[in-house]
């Protein structure tokens, strides 16, 4: 009956003991909160638009900047925003690793600018940052056959540039 009574009882716990245990938690949030941080780094080069993300599974989010830009004096190419629609992925394949790439372990993001046509063919692709082993062709390679749901303005398809980021990740 007493140990009965023992489990039982309330204990009320020390003020030490309780903000003890409220800062080892606050110290675990951090420290998990830094390793999830420290796994999903955000790069961003200075003036570039956010991308087109190609992490591995998952649907690509369009890029947003303003301004339009030209391109070849002729053809106007607009940047996503204001009343510019980002084009929406609707083919996308994956880029293949290279043996190279594969054996050397590496994981790695390519940037990209790309430009979308008002067909919603990817017309142009230029290389912002590479990470080599044969890893920048394949993503360049692929990229040139996704296919897009066009760019918008005014009710009209227009040609657009974004920038599109490609991981590459081992399982």
């Amino acid at each position: 009956m007493q140990r009965v009574a023992l489990l039982v009882k309330e204990v009320r716990m020390s003020k030490l003991r309780l903000i003890a245990s409220l800062l080892t938690a606050l110290a675990i949030l951090l420290v998990a909160g830094g390793l999830v941080v420290r796994a999903f780094r955000l790069t961003a080069q200075a003036g570039a638009p956010p991308a087109l993300n190609s992490a591995a599974p998952g649907p690509a989010e369009p890029a947003v900047t303003p301004h339009p830009t030209t391109r070849n004096d002729t053809a106007q190419v607009y940047t996503v925003g204001g009343d510019v629609t980002a084009p929406v992925p609707i083919y996308k394949p994956e880029p293949a690793y290279t043996k190279e790439a594969r054996a050397a372990k590496l994981q790695d993001t390519v940037i990209l600018w790309i430009v979308v046509d008002a067909s919603g063919n990817v017309t142009d692709v230029k290389l912002v940052r590479g990470v080599d082993k044969g890893l920048d062709e394949s993503a360049m390679q692929t990229l040139r056959t996704w296919k897009f749901k066009p760019a918008m303005k005014k009710g009209k398809t227009v040609p657009v540039r974004v920038v599109v980021e490609v991981s590459f990740k081992l399982f």
